[in-house]
């Protein structure tokens, strides 16, 4: 995953939180900090630049963090905000959905971006996603068919 620190899904409370710090200063400050939901495979196609640039972190060292969608909602409850949020359009363990439904309640208002493949209409996901949770600022990234690149 290029430059990312990745950590467990087990362990996706973010460190400072378990370290017993605040953790909205330890969100705030460098690196910037990103979340991933989804297969890890999935995300580790996608260039550090890209991520970066959609997570409106451009310029800053990131830090991705993989985790479960229960972690998500116990980190936002504990006061943790992310400065970007991650997932895949589905996966085992959930979906797009589920996850803007636990931003939503968690408070969050930041940058949730979902990786999806090329798909036939992307304009009926973001509409469905933006009309349930108009809070969120949603938007797709493209994943590049293979043999090409993102960005």
């Amino acid at each position: 995953m290029g430059q990312y620190s990745q950590r467990s899904a087990e362990g996706a409370t973010i460190d400072a939180v378990r370290a017993g710090r605040n953790p909205a200063l330890a969100m705030s400050a460098k690196p910037a900090v990103m979340l991933w939901l989804g297969p890890v495979d999935l995300v580790s196609r996608m260039p550090e630049a890209v991520l970066a640039d959609a997570g409106g972190v451009a310029g800053r060292r990131t830090v991705l963090w993989p985790m479960t969608v229960a972690a998500l909602s116990a980190s936002l409850a504990e006061g943790t905000v992310p400065d970007a949020v991650f997932s895949a359009l589905f996966w085992r363990a959930g979906d797009v959905l589920e996850v803007a439904r636990v931003l939503s309640v968690g408070g969050y208002r930041g940058r949730y971006r979902v990786i999806v493949p090329p798909l036939p209409q992307p304009d009926m996901v973001r509409r469905e996603v933006r009309a349930a949770h108009p809070e969120l600022d949603f938007d797709l990234i493209p994943l590049e068919r293979k043999g090409s690149t993102p960005g």
